[in-house]
């Protein structure tokens, strides 16, 4: 009799406890089931009998996704920008324009106007250039610290332009690291050809340069600046004499304008 007595009270207990409960928590009854996929384990709903989803497996299964995503995108990455080809491109063309220390030879230039001009150059690097003009007597100096245009018809002596504001500063420089900075805003091989747009993306106002090689064997062609107000000019080496060394006078502003008065 005491043993029934405590059943009864037990079942009562239970049944009490279930009516205190609301329905649709009753319905949703912590039966667990094992998820393989998500590895983790998800309540079953009594009116379809279906897995509830977890919040971990949810968060699991939208990770798995993403990455699945990303991957299936990796191909497409490869085909379309080859990033490590490009990175060693330009170290490739880091190492070759670092050779080029000292050279001169002869130029021809295409004005933003379609006009043509040309002459001799000399550069030496850092920070010096010169460009003569035949037939016009103009000249276009590098002293590495401004750059100067001298024209014999102006009485107004040389404009000066600080080399770091102007896109020849990235072919000038002591050390040329196109990899660094974010420097090389695109490149191309094509035709025999490779092409490296260059642009500070700090002052990118200040314009870009266009280096144009050909690929094998490495050679300088010459470049393309592009001003502040979109107008470009080009400028081809005909040809390149490596140089021991170059007088540095000859890429003095002071000196030129003295010797066109």
């Amino acid at each position: 009799m005491a043993t029934q007595f405590f059943r009864r009270q037990s079942r009562d207990r239970a049944i009490n406890r279930r009516n205190s409960t609301p329905l649709a928590s009753r319905r949703m009854r912590k039966l667990k089931t094992f998820d393989a996929n998500m590895r983790v384990f998800s309540p079953i709903c009594e009116f379809c009998g279906r897995a509830i989803p977890h919040r971990k497996s949810y968060i699991q299964a939208m990770k798995r996704r993403t990455l699945i995503s990303g991957l299936a995108c990796l191909p497409i990455m490869a085909a379309g920008t080859p990033l490590f080809a490009q990175d060693n491109l330009l170290a490739e063309v880091s190492k070759y324009l670092n050779q080029l220390t000292s050279i001169k030879g002869q130029f021809t230039q295409i004005n933003a106007n379609g006009s043509r001009s040309g002459g001799e150059y000399y550069l030496h690097r850092p920070g010096l250039l010169r460009f003569d003009y035949s037939g016009s007597n103009a000249l276009v100096l590098a002293d590495g610290v401004n750059i100067g245009v001298l024209d014999p018809k102006s009485n107004q002596g040389a404009q000066k332009y600080p080399i770091g504001t102007t896109p020849l500063r990235f072919l000038l420089r002591r050390n040329i690291d196109l990899t660094a900075n974010n420097l090389a805003t695109g490149s191309s091989n094509k035709d025999g050809q490779t092409q490296v747009i260059l642009r500070d993306p700090k002052k990118p106002r200040d314009g870009s340069m266009t280096l144009i090689f050909q690929s094998n064997p490495a050679k300088l062609l010459g470049w393309v600046v592009t001003e502040k107000n979109g107008q470009k000019t080009q400028v081809t080496l005909n040809s390149i004499e490596r140089v021991a060394n170059i007088p540095r006078q000859i890429f003095s502003i002071e000196t030129a304008e003295r010797q066109m008065r």
